[in-house]
């Protein structure tokens, strides 16, 4: 295992974090740690200043961290920090190392969670956020790890565009490849495709993502023998036109569009009986997508307080893509993104600086009242 130094509010400390995030990411040329030893790692360093830290297995192989710094009063919701990168997961722990060796007292109890990246986080937090073990957190608002800041405004995410999964199938004439056979299934799905791709293209002349309906096609299925998904497609029966076709769609709405208005445009590309189409997974009709920013939410008037106190812009948006907090706004609970500089940005000044963010923004979101 890597050996960690005493936690200190000492920066000369913080920037040997810095070295051992290097040795979890590689960036300095050494082998990195396998999974077992940045979990192993990971709890070293969080016995170091948590009273409670334990792991969770949602899923088989599936590992979660979880870490508890009680407040003062453990009776007010709590304060939920979510991470899946290591650097945002370090600078998490040196800021909470802050404000405990601060002797700043803090209301609520902060839980830090920690998914590695590797385990499909956002499928892991879906189920986490339906759990028994976020509900005896008692959270009352949920701080996740959100996009890159890359300018000099900082930038706060309180929404999330809604998420859709759909599947396309088509079917149509069949018959040996050596023949001219028209209305054929694959036709029919690549005439789809096609649609999709004019679509996405007028999307492109609006300015924000947030504001986007993006459709991607992510799999494409056809082919005699494509029941045995193992079997090379060289052995397939390439001279064989297939009676069906699939296609699965990853679709992201705006806040703005409802998802009927997306169902109308589903019609219009499926009017033929031969092509049809199934939504797999949509939200849910008590979904929420965004969280207040406004005067009656505790948690916002923290956040939006404590940035001006330091003299720094903050900004509020919604996430181009779609997170996995949607869950969590369902139960009440104020859902943000944030992160306060670039992960990309590995030099030592771009580290410091977002503990610096991170250790007054927690402070403030433990004090909120």
């Amino acid at each position: 295992f890597i050996e960690m130094p005493t936690f200190s509010t000492d920066p000369s400390h913080q920037l040997d974090r810095f070295e051992q995030f290097q040795q979890f990411t590689n960036k300095n040329g050494q082998e990195p740690l396998n999974d077992s030893q940045k979990v192993n790692s990971f709890l070293e360093l969080l016995g170091q200043v948590a009273f409670d830290t334990k792991q969770i297995e949602l899923r088989p192989n599936s590992l979660i961290t979880l870490a508890t710094f009680p407040g003062t009063d453990p009776s007010v919701p709590s304060i939920l920090l979510e991470s899946h990168h290591p650097i945002i997961f370090l600078q998490h722990i040196e800021a909470l190392a802050i404000l405990l060796h601060s002797g700043k007292s803090h209301k609520r109890t902060i839980h830090l969670s920690f998914f590695p990246e590797q385990t499909n986080f956002h499928d892991l937090l879906r189920v986490f956020s339906t759990s028994n073990h976020l509900r005896d957190l008692n959270v009352g608002a949920f701080l996740q790890q959100s996009y890159n800041q890359d300018s000099s405004e900082f930038k706060l995410f309180n929404g999330e565009r809604q998420q859709i999964s759909v599947i396309i199938r088509t079917t149509g004439n069949v018959g040996h490849g050596s023949r001219f056979i028209t209305d054929t299934a694959l036709e029919k799905i690549v005439g789809f495709v096609n649609n999709v791709r004019e679509f996405n293209t007028q999307q492109l002349s609006i300015p924000d993502l947030a504001e986007r309906i993006s459709i991607n096609v992510t799999s494409l299925r056809a082919g005699v023998g494509m029941n045995d998904s193992e079997k090379p497609l060289s052995t397939w029966a390439c001279n064989v036109m297939p009676d069906k076709a699939e296609a699965a769609l990853d679709v992201r709405l705006p806040i703005s569009t409802s998802i009927g208005e997306f169902l109308e445009l589903l019609n219009n590309w499926t009017k033929e009986e031969s092509i049809t189409f199934e939504i797999v997974e949509k939200p849910s009709q008590d979904s929420q997508f965004q969280s207040p920013t406004d005067e009656t939410n505790i948690y916002w008037n923290a956040i939006k307080n404590v940035f001006q106190e330091h003299g720094c812009n903050l900004s509020v948006a919604v996430a181009g893509n779609a997170w996995s907090s949607t869950p969590l706004r369902r139960q009440g609970i104020s859902c943000y993104g944030f992160s306060p500089v670039l992960i990309e940005q590995t030099n030592k000044e771009a580290f410091t600086k977002g503990i610096s963010v991170y250790a007054w923004l927690f402070e403030a979101l433990s004090n909120a009242k």
